[in-house]
């Protein structure tokens, strides 16, 4: 393999880096942040590079600056989000035109399990019609169809990645817990996904080396969790009060309309497309695994 570019400089982004991508070089987009300064900057670009990476500094929402990155790379794996602004995928729309200059081999592009909607009954799988119900899931719908058409006029093997929750050490939800935000009563909880963030870097290597063409696969585990078990799990790991459970009526003036949203989908994701093309195997299978590994007793 020869040239990788990142879109998205996040920590799936350092966990791709780290798993020592057979790659000759791996270039790194990043976007100078809202009020950040340049010798911030600085010490992020020389971060990247310190993971023998090259950086390069640009903005999707500046259609510019992407002449830096045309024709760098035959592997991209896209991992910005949509700007809110908009109802369609503006950065993605951006992206590939720049990439169709000279298209690449690969593209992975991250999306979201909630481009699927309330699905309360059952199980779901990629087969199962998309039916987003947020601007946000619309968004990255917009933008899997966008991705889609470019695989099918450049000839670019497009693998879509529809990823839930992603967790790790750092990425738990323990200010929820000691804000003592409430959760769901029982009877009206909802089933959430999840997928730790080593794992969604396995499965993005396994896409980029043998992922089918124009192909969707849904990145979850096993873990088959309802949101209010999952707060609890949490809490007992970490020695944390649970959160008081609350009917919908009454949880709504706790939670901004965002946390509002997520109580409004419940969904149960099959991920056997995955493992099975992608030849990845999953670390953690669920979040209690992930946990007990973390907490050994």
């Amino acid at each position: 393999m020869a040239q990788l570019l990142l879109i998205g400089a996040g920590d799936i982004a350092q966990h791709l880096v780290n798993d020592a991508l057979p790659f000759q070089k791996i270039y790194v987009l990043l976007r100078q942040r809202s009020f950040e300064t340049q010798k911030e900057l600085t010490e992020r670009k020389n971060f990247w590079r310190e993971k023998n990476t090259i950086p390069i500094v640009a903005d999707l929402d500046d259609f510019k600056s992407l002449n830096k990155i045309k024709g760098l790379a035959d592997t991209i794996v896209h991992m910005a989000a949509p700007n809110p602004l908009f109802q369609t995928d503006s950065r993605t729309k951006h992206l590939l035109h720049t990439l169709s200059h000279k298209p690449p081999k690969t593209l992975i592009y991250l999306s979201t399990t909630g481009v699927y909607g309330h699905h309360p009954h059952g199980f779901i799988n990629e087969n199962t019609p998309p039916s987003p119900l947020t601007e946000r899931a619309l968004r990255r719908l917009n933008a899997e169809k966008q991705c889609r058409f470019f695989a099918k006029k450049y000839t670019t093997k497009v693998c879509i990645l529809r990823v839930p929750a992603i967790y790790s050490a750092t990425r738990l939800p323990l200010k929820r817990i000691q804000n003592k935000t409430p959760s769901l009563i029982k009877t009206q909880d909802v089933y959430t996904n999840h997928i730790h963030a080593g794992d969604l870097s396995r499965a993005i290597l396994g896409a980029i080396r043998f992922g089918k063409k124009n192909r969707i696969y849904n990145i979850v585990d096993d873990s088959n969790m309802k949101l209010g078990d999952y707060l609890d799990l949490i809490a007992d790991y970490y020695h944390l009060p649970r959160p008081e459970r609350l009917p919908f009526k009454q949880i709504e003036k706790h939670l901004n309309q965002a946390q509002i949203s997520f109580l409004k989908e419940s969904r149960r994701i099959e991920c056997v497309r995955w493992q099975k093309e992608l030849k990845t195997k999953i670390y953690y299978k669920n979040v209690q695994d992930f946990l007990k590994e973390q907490f050994p007793r």
